[in-house]
């Protein structure tokens, strides 16, 4: 990935692992995608990102319901703002 800001590479990481508690030995981070769908948002993920960090995950009921792609904005008092962006079916958690 380039970094059009500053011309230069980001690191992407990928991990294997139970996805609902993050890197907790990572971060913050400034985004994080979950690629399976979520009945809630996961507190530990909020908590992993930086002030205006994004979360972007599928939240709703398991498939083969439909989810919404979400994307969460980590707020100055660790709270978060939710955004629909549309409607999606991802594999479940």
């Amino acid at each position: 990935l380039l970094d059009a800001r500053h011309g230069q590479h980001a690191v992407v990481e990928a991990r294997l692992g139970d996805g609902w508690f993050g890197a907790e030995d990572e971060g913050p981070f400034d985004a994080i995608h979950v690629a399976c769908s979520v009945p809630t948002v996961p507190p530990a993920l909020v908590k992993q990102l930086k002030e205006g960090g994004r979360l972007l995950l599928p939240l709703g009921p398991p498939t083969p319901q439909w989810q919404n792609l979400t994307v969460i904005t980590k707020r100055r008092d660790g709270g978060f703002d939710a955004t629909v962006i549309r409607p999606v079916r991802y594999v479940t958690m």
